[in-house]
């Protein structure tokens, strides 16, 4: 070998060593994904956790460095997982032992950060559960549901715990709100689904999505931004006002029947205006749902194992491959040919698990959310941004 070929030869294994290294596409297969705010997390076959994104308060649980990471990342923890949840800036997990572990902003008072899976409630083996974006949280153990956390709202309760208007705070231990198969926990109420698939709701809501009669109470908010405001709270589970039988509940008080028909809580147009469950994604059956909590509102994958998208379009959200934003919320298919079993949605972008095990993300990726070490092109909307228009494969490090 020429001196030449020499020196270009270890030009390109110091470039090479440079780069972070990256699993090859079929070394790892994931079972679930979920998303946070700004980050997302999935477990592989092994009950393995990887997080990605943003990690500003450990929500990725990687002990103290809070370092963002660009591609998917084995959390600090020998733990493994059964299931994951995200909300907002926590991640949590029900351990193969039945516990709940939880880490980033997890603490009841969100005064400091769970760095890396910690203990949350470890008394009961639970099966599902529920972290809320704020200071409540909810989960099922033995068909009944639990709550606990704050309920305060200003000065005031919201009824969210679901235990009673008089309840003093914080509730630091779960409290039984009644026997249910499925919760779903939103910023200001909660709902369950009995065994029986009736839907069932409490704390701050529209009194028009409850049957007739349920306890209402006004709840007030003295230090609200726009000033004094009122709510209609209810302090107990209600029943939605539907004759509809549902099979799984998702935040954002959205359901899914047993032929695939998906509803949520929405506000009607034109004369009807009432708050009720409203048909969703009415051209296809579906299989899943997520809402999140900016744009896309929410997706859901078909039984067909498409993904659809409604919002916005803010930074390509919807991740049809444009990135104009709509004047008013749309439905699009994503851009993929791919068959995908799931779906997770963040602030302002979205992933998706693929029959294969692959994870594919898409929108805005100011921390590292879309999960890749590729160059992404500048957001059409702001050039400040990059985004991804299309679905990327999330990289796994090595």
């Amino acid at each position: 070998m020429t001196r030449c070929s020499l020196l270009f030869a270890m030009f390109i294994l110091a470039l090479v060593g440079c780069r972070e290294t990256t699993e090859p596409a079929s070394a790892i297969r994931f079972t679930s994904v979920v998303a946070g705010s700004s980050h997302a997390c999935a477990l592989d076959a092994s009950g393995v956790a990887y997080c990605w994104g943003s990690d500003s308060v450990a929500e990725q649980g990687f002990g103290p460095t809070r370092t963002d990471h660009a591609v998917a990342t084995k959390v600090e923890t020998n733990l493994r997982f059964r299931s994951l949840a995200a909300a907002g800036s926590r991640t949590c997990g029900i351990a193969t032992d039945g516990g709940w572990y939880c880490w980033g902003y997890a603490a009841l008072d969100n005064t400091f950060p769970l760095e890396t899976p910690t203990a949350f409630e470890t008394s009961r083996a639970w099966t599902s559960i529920a972290p809320g974006p704020l200071s409540h949280q909810c989960g099922i153990s033995g068909g009944r549901a639990f709550c606990w956390g704050y309920d305060k709202l200003g000065s005031g309760l919201t009824g969210r715990l679901g235990l009673g208007p008089s309840v003093p705070q914080p509730v630091p231990t779960p409290q039984e709100v009644g026997s249910f198969a499925a919760i779903a926990v939103n910023p200001g109420n909660s709902c369950a689904l009995d065994a029986g698939g009736r839907a069932y709701c409490w704390g701050i809501l529209p009194p028009s999505l409850l049957e007739p009669g349920s306890p209402f109470t006004q709840c007030s908010d003295a230090g609200g931004r726009s000033g004094p405001q009122i709510f209609s709270c209810i302090f107990r589970p209600a029943p939605v006002l539907t004759s509809l039988r549902f099979t799984q509940l998702f935040a954002g008080i959205c359901a899914l029947t047993a032929s695939g028909e998906a509803f949520c809580a929405q506000r009607g147009s034109g004369a009807d205006t009432s708050f009720v469950m409203r048909r969703v994604f009415p051209d296809e059956p579906m299989r899943t749902l997520a809402v999140g909590d900016g744009d896309p509102q929410m997706c859901g994958i078909s039984a067909a194992g498409r993904v659809f998208c409604s919002g916005l379009n803010n930074w390509g959200t919807l991740g049809g491959g444009v990135g104009t934003p709509t004047p008013f919320p749309e439905t699009r298919s994503v851009a993929s040919t791919l068959t995908f079993t799931s779906v997770a949605v963040g602030s302002h972008f979205a992933c998706a698990l693929t029959s294969e095990g692959e994870v594919f993300c898409w929108g805005r990726n100011d921390h590292g959310e879309i999960g890749t070490l590729e160059q992404l092109p500048p957001c059409p909307q702001n050039p400040a941004f990059v985004c991804a228009l299309k679905p990327v494969r999330v990289e796994v490090r090595g």
